[in-house]
């Protein structure tokens, strides 16, 4: 013997499971658009002007592109914190627009710190370095940015 079924719950349910629908799908579309795009943005690593830059601090603000970064630095076997820092900061950037910065902005350099790309530098290393300390990314950073000016400026 079957039990009726009550209309109104049943309605509830498809317009439920209509609404779940709908939004994976627009998920689904929003996800391929901004895959392609972040495609894009992830093929000119590493960054070689600073309009470049400009272009990436631009859609590190408004997307995801920022996650799909941390994801393509995993670690090398054994690696430290400053093997790699090291390898992410020379990936991302050459000598000749890191020679533009400094970590804090002095001596008429722009403030690295100041960048969307800072962050998700120290978020990779936080996740795959061995390190827990955010003072021994930043340290780094500084580290290359200065010996990454030094090289620019022999090759100049």
């Amino acid at each position: 013997m079957s039990t009726p079924q009550n209309s109104t719950g049943t309605n509830r349910k498809n317009k439920f499971l209509f609404g779940k629908r709908r939004r994976e799908e627009s998920s689904r579309r929003s996800m391929e658009s901004t895959s392609a795009n972040s495609l894009d943005v992830l093929n000119i690593f590493p960054i070689k002007s600073a309009q470049e830059l400009e272009d990436l601090e631009k859609e590190l603000k408004r997307s995801d592109i920022g996650k799909r970064i941390v994801k393509m630095f995993d670690p090398e076997k054994g690696e430290e914190v400053y093997e790699y820092t090291h390898r992410i900061m020379k990936k991302l950037l050459t000598p000749e627009v890191a020679s533009g910065y400094n970590l804090t902005g002095r001596n008429s350099k722009k403030k690295f710190q100041d960048l969307e790309l800072y962050k998700v530098v120290v978020e990779t290393a936080e996740i795959h370095a061995k390190t827990l300390y955010t003072k021994d990314i930043t340290t780094e950073i500084g580290t290359w940015l200065s010996s990454a000016s030094r090289k620019s400026n022999k090759s100049s």
